[in-house]
């Protein structure tokens, strides 16, 4: 494909991040139901979370009610 090893390694690794952080998330909701109460948040039946990187910190963004929260933040290189 002519991409380089790292690239896809890289890709190899955002990839499996993405989904261990998805099913985090399915698996922590309530203490994330919890811990968006205790900052005045009330989460939806459903949730939907977006991801966004900031400052190269993955954060998780609940869509309808605008709330986020840390989710990772990766090892410096």
């Amino acid at each position: 494909s002519g991409l380089s090893a790292q690239v896809v390694n890289d890709c190899d690794w955002y990839a499996h991040q993405m989904n261990h952080l998805e099913a985090h998330v399915q698996t922590n909701i309530d203490e994330i139901r919890e811990a968006a109460s205790s900052n005045g948040a009330t989460l939806p039946d459903n949730p939907t979370f977006r991801l966004h990187v900031h400052d190269g910190s993955f954060v998780a963004i609940e869509e309808s009610v605008n709330w986020g929260f840390l989710l990772f933040t990766p090892p410096a290189n």
